[in-house]
């Protein structure tokens, strides 16, 4: 059983939907989300942001009462998804590392991040979110639409670099599912040969991508191909 409580204001608690991307994914009485069988509290915080943030704090209340942890929201929530179609719930969230990073809010990409209870703390299940290589066909289609986009990006020289969110964008996608050495790839590709920059955009790319909270599981040479 899943009980939701939802703290909407500083000091006001309501029995309300837990916010979701897809209300069809809201648990459902009798689902369990640590898929240990036991019943579950869930109390869902908006800090009452403009777009943000939203914090799921987790709880068992079987024969004992034990919090869980809390999982990160950010400015979209979480999904709880039957991924394995089993029964058993994944909490989907997406990582805004790059929130404002070089682009304004509505530019800013984020990662998918399938997370699931293992050994009493949430991580990310990397099995789940392991995907096959993107294909040399698939690879060079995305960097023609990127390269059109760096078309559109208006220089500054007081900038490092000057490039489309949608290059890192695509990027994270591709390394969200284990396949750094692709998203690389995909960069030299779409790089404009007359355009410079692109040294200074992995070095500062990747320090970005390092302060990520789950930036050690997602680096792991067992994930990265």
């Amino acid at each position: 059983m899943v009980v939701v409580l939802s703290r909407i204001f500083p000091s006001l608690f309501n029995f309300c939907p837990l916010f979701s991307q897809n209300t069809n994914n809201i648990p459902h009485i009798g689902q369990s989300i640590t898929t240990d069988n036991q019943p579950n509290l869930v109390v869902s915080e908006w800090s009452g942001g403009a777009h943000c943030c939203f914090t799921y704090h987790i709880f068992q209340i079987g024969n004992q009462f034990k919090y869980l942890g809390s999982v990160e929201g950010v400015n979209s929530g979480v999904d709880f998804k039957d991924v394995n179609r089993n029964g058993d719930l994944r909490l989907v969230v997406y990582d805004w590392t790059f929130e404002y990073w070089h682009a304004g809010f509505s530019d800013s990409p984020s990662a998918q991040v399938i997370l699931r209870y293992q050994k009493g703390k949430y991580k990310p299940d990397l099995e789940l979110m392991r995907k096959p290589a993107p294909t040399q066909q698939t690879l060079k289609a995305k960097a023609k639409e990127i390269e059109k986009a760096f078309g559109e990006v208006v220089s500054d020289h007081d900038q490092a670099f000057s490039a489309p969110s949608v290059l890192w964008g695509e990027m994270l996608d591709i390394i969200y599912s284990g396949n750094m050495k692709s998203a690389w790839e995909l960069l030299d590709l779409s790089w404009p040969t007359d355009k410079p920059g692109k040294s200074k955009f992995r070095k500062a790319f990747l320090k970005q991508l390092s302060t990520s909270p789950y930036y050690r599981y997602i680096s792991l040479k067992s994930f990265q191909n």
